[in-house]
């Protein structure tokens, strides 16, 4: 059973101050082609991700309409 959260991680003090933490939970078939993607880029798994949703939410791309 795949574990599965309803918030966020609490805001931070100091450098993270105001950043909030977001769980997200992956098959692992997913999180592997996840890593071996980063990787290939030169790029940590967190930092690929985040600019992954940020390319999604600023070209407003619709993710629901996309198949796999």
């Amino acid at each position: 059973m795949t574990p599965k959260r309803t918030v966020a991680m609490p805001l931070k003090k100091g450098k993270d101050a105001g950043k909030v933490r977001p769980y997200v939970v992956f098959d692992p078939d997913e999180y592997k082609d996840i890593s071996r993607h980063a990787l290939e880029l030169d790029l940590e798994k967190g930092e690929y991700i985040r600019r992954a949703v940020l390319y999604v939410t600023r070209n407003k791309i619709d993710v629901t309409k996309t198949s796999k």
